[in-house]
């Protein structure tokens, strides 16, 4: 199925703390997150933090320095800029600024 589709893009900034209402949301298992076949592993490089929980954003929470799994990058209209995906050290996924990360190279 295709991934959620994502809030309204925040202005650029290296750490951001978009203001989004919480609302609650469908957000699938980290298993069956895992499951799917990740796009490519990326460093995040500025902190995205949220004072709303993933669960309830629809946003996952990384800091800088992190790696973060690409599931999906957003080609839809309203989707540009954003990404969905998760960290190693989080329980949920979720949709972030593809500006936060860059692809990792091997």
């Amino acid at each position: 199925p295709p991934a959620p589709a994502p809030p309204a893009p925040a202005p650029p900034a290296r750490e951001m703390e978009p203001e989004i209402e919480p609302e609650i949301c469908e957000v699938p298992t980290i298993e069956r997150v895992q499951s799917i076949q990740q796009l490519y592993s990326a460093t995040a490089v500025a902190d995205y933090l949220l004072d709303i929980p993933p669960e309830q954003s629809g946003h996952m929470r990384f800091r800088s320095g992190e790696t973060v799994y690409v599931l999906y990058e957003g080609r839809a209209d309203g989707e540009e800029g954003w990404n969905y995906g998760y960290t190693s050290s989080s329980d949920f996924a979720g949709w972030f600024p593809a500006e936060c990360v860059e692809e990792l190279s091997y």
